[in-house]
């Protein structure tokens, strides 16, 4: 693979590490400021990292623990801070470096977790790091490329910009901007400069969703956020001779001009960019991912410092007064969600201020680590890791020949949409609709065949590669019961799980009591696969 051996040619440091890795650059020639101390953003930096990390786990492969880990190991870059090094390189170990659980997808929610590989493939040089992120790669860059809300733009165009600097190939990039452009024509409002969450807020669509009470647009401030972040991301490593470059470039020009036209006295944004009385309030999740384009702007010189730093600088003050605990929590956080009127715990002041979501973190402490880069006493971080100690995993792969005859799924428990028929219906993505979910632990699901069967093997395909507690028994006649699996949990967090098995079944029952890297009471089973002797 041909490698680019210059890396962060715009930031402010040289990273010495203790295996092969590409060279760092140092080069800094954007404006700075004597307005902070340097050492002052990373103490606050680190304050809510630390909080963060001692009381929120980040388990999953989805876009929103990927996000937190975009920005930790970003922080980590700049600061120097090896926990924070350690915290994601341990994340990345523990999804094996696949993206998607190593099956192709075309949902940038599940590929957002390249961004961490990439970062850390950055440090240390390990191809391996980027193995599967190239395989999912080219399977999108056959004009498969999506961006059909705008969530999308952070969770996957910095990935492909990254991987045509890597390589020095511009499918990634190319087919990126096509999929920009298609999402553009539909969701940006070229009125206001500012975009749209998807095709069901665009304004006139005679959607109920896309107007206000007052008759105003709906701008959600988190999915602008995501835009923006992106955009400023993606120009980071984008060649300036790419015809990319510009497109995005005036794209965040347009975007900062109408952001600071509706930023809120208190250095906040509201939940709607353009209605105050639609969920207004402080909302930190848009505002802390502005932050970070603001500064990533104007550190690439694209946006003017004397104009906009004094945004960074109020944003900065109001989340230091309004958004911060003493502990360190960060505050005013929207939790999941796709607009400004799906605000859980809106109307009830202290939940909304004490709601918190790792996205968020990972946004925050990233745009503070790039906050110090215009203190003008940052110093270059001089950053030793040792050779990482890690052999990679072979790709899991489903058996293909597994029973197809009629089973039938009975469980104790199911969730609307997620009933137990799902568990065989032969489709294991990470799709709602294409699971069994329940509720609380224990719960079990129990399988019927048509005929006893002469088992073999059985696969059982979590959701999100959750690490479950589970039996697995088998009956001849639905009432006497034989223990055929125990899994303790501990095994790796891959897509499948293959138990071997010698038994003669018409029932198996699956019961599930605990997981051991998911902190919540849901169980979701994507799929059991039974395999029968020849």
């Amino acid at each position: 693979m041909k490698r680019i051996l210059c890396f962060l040619v715009c930031t402010a440091m040289i990273l010495s590490i203790g295996c092969s890795s590409p060279k760092q650059i140092y080069k800094r020639d954007w404006s700075t400021t004597d307005a902070y101390k340097s050492k002052d953003v990373k103490d606050l930096m680190v304050k809510v990292n630390k909080y963060f990390q001692e009381n929120m786990s980040t388990p999953t492969n989805s876009w929103d623990d990927a996000v937190y880990h975009s920005g930790n190991i970003r922080a980590f870059m700049h600061t120097g801070v090896k926990e924070f090094y350690d915290y994601s390189y341990e994340y990345a170990v523990n999804h094996h470096f696949f993206v998607n659980s190593g099956a192709n997808t075309i949902n940038g929610d599940f590929y957002c977790i390249s961004q961490v590989y990439i970062d850390l493939y950055r440090l240390t040089g390990k191809d391996y790091m980027l193995k599967d992120v190239l395989r999912n790669a080219d399977f999108n860059a056959d004009r498969r490329t999506s961006f059909d809300w705008v969530d999308l733009l952070y969770m996957s165009l910095p990935v492909f910009v990254d991987l045509t600097h890597i390589t020095g190939d511009t499918k990634y990039i190319d087919d990126a901007l096509r999929a920009y452009k298609k999402a553009r024509e539909i969701m940006w409002d070229e009125e206001d400069s500012l975009w749209y969450r998807d095709v069901r807020f665009v304004f006139g669509s005679q959607n109920p969703d896309s107007v206000t009470p007052n008759g105003k647009k709906v701008y959600w401030s988190r999915g602008n956020g995501w835009a923006f972040s992106a955009l400023a991301k993606s120009l980071e490593y984008l060649d300036k001779d790419h015809k990319a470059y510009e497109i995005f470039a005036n794209d965040l020009k347009l975007m900062a001009d109408a952001l600071k036209e509706r930023q809120r006295d208190d250095g906040t944004w509201n939940a709607n960019l353009d209605d105050p009385e639609h969920y207004g309030g402080i909302e930190t999740s848009g505002t802390v991912m502005f932050m970070y384009g603001y500064i990533v702007g104007i550190r690439l010189r694209i946006l003017d410092f004397d104009t906009y730093f004094p945004i960074v600088q109020i944003i900065y003050e109001g989340l230091k007064k309004h958004a911060i605990s003493k502990e360190g929590r960060l505050l005013y956080v929207q939790p999941g969600s796709d607009s400004p009127q799906r605000y859980a715990n809106y109307h009830n002041e202290e939940k909304r201020r004490e709601q918190t979501s790792q996205f968020a973190v990972g946004m925050f402490v990233m745009a503070l680590s790039e906050l110090m880069l215009l203190c003008r006493d940052y110093q270059k971080q001089d950053i030793n890791l040792k050779e990482p100690e890690y052999t990679p995993m072979t790709t899991p792969t489903l058996e293909e020949d597994y029973y197809t005859g009629k089973i039938t799924a009975k469980a104790t428990k199911e969730q609307t949409g997620n009933t137990a028929d799902r568990i065989v219906d032969k489709k294991y993505d990470d799709i709602n609709g294409q699971r069994w979910s329940a509720q609380g632990y224990p719960s079990s699901v129990t399988l019927e065949f048509e005929e006893v069967l002469d088992l073999r093997k059985i696969t059982v395909v979590p959701y999100l590669n959750r690490t479950y507690i589970y039996t697995i028994e088998a009956s001849i006649d639905g009432e006497n019961y034989n223990l055929i699996v125990e899994n303790d949990g501990k095994n790796p967090a891959v897509r499948f799980i293959d138990h071997e098995v010698d038994t003669k079944a018409k029932y198996i029952r699956l019961t599930v009591t605990g997981c051991t890297n998911y902190t919540g009471d849901w169980i979701s089973i994507n799929e059991v696969f039974v395999y029968v002797k020849n």
